[in-house]
C-alpha cells in the first residue's frame, strides 16, 4: 500500500479465490455468511484506505441473495438463467 501511495507501484486489481469452489455449490448458509461478511469488511478497508475499489464481486446462483446482502456489486448467475450444465474435466 505504502509504494502504491508513494507511485512506486501500479495497482490494476486484486483477486480474491473463490471460496465456494471447494464446496461445489452447497455451502452451509453461516459459512458463506461469515465468508462473504469477511470479504465485505476488507472491500470497505480497501475503500477507507484511499483506492477506487467501487466493486465487490462475489457470490453464484445459489447464494446470490447472502453475496448481494453483503454488498456484492457483480453476482454470477449462469445457473439461474442457463440451468445446471455438465462439468467439464
Amino acid at each position: 500500500m505504502e509504494r502504491y501511495r508513494a507511485g512506486n507501484q501500479k495497482l490494476i486489481g486484486f483477486l480474491v479465490g473463490q471460496v465456494m469452489k471447494a464446496m461445489k455449490g452447497k455451502g452451509n448458509p453461516a459459512v458463506v455468511n461469515a465468508a462473504f461478511a469477511v470479504m465485505q469488511e476488507l472491500s470497505s478497508t480497501v475503500g477507507r484506505s484511499g483506492l477506487d475499489a467501487p466493486e465487490l464481486s462475489m457470490g453464484m446462483s445459489s447464494d446470490l441473495e447472502a453475496a448481494i446482502a453483503h454488498g456484492a456489486t457483480h453476482v454470477r448467475v449462469g445457473t439461474a438463467i442457463l440451468g445446471s450444465r455438465p462439468t467439464l474435466r
